[in-house]
C-alpha cells in the first residue's frame, strides 16, 4: 500500500506541469529553508486553510529558453513525465492564454483512479514565462464511474532567461490527493516527487 501512495502522491504532483482551491500568499507563514544542493533550493511553509503545507523550488540549470517555453505549453507535457497519466487534453481555449486541461490518472490496484480538469494561464516574453494551473470547478468532462475528481490542486512556474545560458526557475505548489491520506505523509513526500518532476523536466529543456 505504501508503493501505491507513493505513485498517487507522485501523480498528484506532476500535475502541476499541466496545474487549490488553496489560497496561495494568504494566512501562510514565512518560508522555512528544507534543502539546499547547488543552485537547488526548497522551501515550506505552513498555511491557516489546510494541514497541507505549501512548498516552493528556486533552481537555476540550463536550458534552452524556447524549447522550454514549448515544453510548459504543451498538454502532454504531464504523460511525458508521469508513470500514470493515460490522459492528457485540451478540452477548452478560453483565449490566446488561458485553456482548460483534463488528465486521467490510472492508479495501481487498491486506490482508485484519479482525473482532473485545470484551468492553464501563461504568459511569455523574450527572457520570461510564467504559467499557473489550478482546479476549473466547470465539469466540462465528467468522472467516470469510481474516479476520484481532484478538487484542491494550484502550481505556478516562473522562469528567467539568464545571459549565461541558464534559466532561473521559480515553483510554487499545493495539491489534496483527496482521500483518507493523512496530511504529514503526502508534505513527506511532496518535496521528493517534485524534485523528481523537476529533474524530467530538465532533460526535455535541453535542446
Amino acid at each position: 500500500m505504501r508503493n501505491s501512495f507513493l505513485i498517487l502522491t507522485k501523480t498528484i504532483f506532476l500535475l502541476a506541469l499541466s496545474q487549490m482551491s488553496f489560497a496561495q500568499n494568504t494566512g501562510c507563514s514565512e518560508w522555512k529553508l528544507k534543502e539546499e544542493n547547488g543552485n537547488f533550493k526548497t522551501y515550506v511553509r505552513e498555511c491557516e486553510d489546510s494541514p497541507i503545507k505549501e512548498f516552493k523550488v528556486i533552481d537555476r540549470f540550463k536550458a534552452n529558453f524556447e524549447t522550454l517555453v514549448t515544453t510548459m505549453n504543451n498538454v502532454n507535457t504531464t504523460k511525458a513525465i508521469s508513470e500514470t497519466c493515460k490522459d492528457a487534453r485540451i478540452v477548452k481555449v478560453i483565449d490566446k492564454n488561458t485553456e482548460i486541461h483534463y488528465f486521467y490518472f490510472d492508479l495501481p490496484m487498491g486506490l482508485a483512479d484519479r482525473d482532473m480538469i485545470s484551468k492553464f494561464t501563461f504568459y511569455s516574453t523574450d527572457k520570461n514565462y510564467y504559467c499557473c494551473s489550478e482546479v476549473y470547478q466547470e465539469s466540462l468532462v465528467p468522472s467516470p464511474k469510481g474516479v476520484v475528481r481532484l478538487n484542491k490542486a494550484k502550481a505556478t512556474f516562473a522562469f528567467e532567461k539568464m545571459d549565461d545560458g541558464t534559466v532561473r526557475m521559480e515553483y510554487i505548489a499545493r495539491a489534496d490527493p483527496n482521500g483518507w491520506f493523512p496530511a504529514w505523509l503526502v508534505n513527506m513526500l511532496a518535496r521528493k516527487e517534485a524534485r523528481k518532476m523537476i529533474d524530467k523536466l530538465k532533460v526535455l529543456v535541453q535542446n
